[in-house]
């Protein structure tokens, strides 16, 4: 999986562009890579200049013995057609309050959803995202209740699953999916 992020900073001396992707390589660890450097803007923020960004997030059906710390390992069925419902509501402007951590929710918390979709990759379900910007964990709590939509038994209804997002209440949310699913895939300027 490619793991995306752009960072900016300010320098009091002048390289060539290429230069500097040399010389951070040089000083970093080897589990991170500079793939290239450019000038930028004064203006330029990596965060709060992206126009969208784009997730995915991956939950494996079966156990895999070299995958499973890169992503939620789920081995009970689960209906994709009822998941994909729900992926299809939250495409628009939506509050997600719901799905923050509560001391990190803004004063607005709506986002545009461009895209949310789920599908099968094999052994795995893969879900993309991408939208305007994103809440704290609103991924993982999004990925969460969606498989409590797609459970074959006790599952969560498309009716329910407006209604979380209506209430905006955090505390109705009974599944946050871990961590070592969520991926940031890509950013667009």
């Amino acid at each position: 999986m490619i793991n995306v992020k752009v960072e900016n900073f300010k320098i009091d001396h002048y390289l060539k562009p290429g230069k500097y992707k040399e010389a951070l390589n040089f000083y970093l660890s080897d589990s991170i890579l500079i793939t290239a450097s450019s000038p930028a803007d004064d203006s330029f923020h990596a965060r709060k200049s992206a126009r969208w960004r784009h997730y995915r997030y991956l939950i494996g059906t079966r156990h895999s013995a070299l995958y499973h710390k890169y992503r939620w390992e789920y081995d009970l069925p689960l209906a994709l057609d009822r998941m994909n419902e729900c992926a299809a509501y939250i495409t628009g402007r939506h509050d997600f309050s719901a799905f923050c951590v509560v001391s990190s929710l803004k004063e607005n918390n709506e986002c545009i959803i461009e895209q949310a979709i789920w599908k099968q990759d094999g052994d795995r379900l893969v879900f993309d995202i991408r939208a305007n910007r994103f809440l704290h964990t609103m991924v993982r709590s999004l990925v969460g209740v969606m498989v409590e939509a797609g459970r074959e038994k006790d599952y969560l209804t498309l009716d329910n699953f407006k209604d979380i997002i209506k209430s905006c209440d955090h505390t109705r949310l009974k599944t946050v999916a871990p961590p070592r699913g969520l991926y940031l895939v890509a950013v667009g300027y």
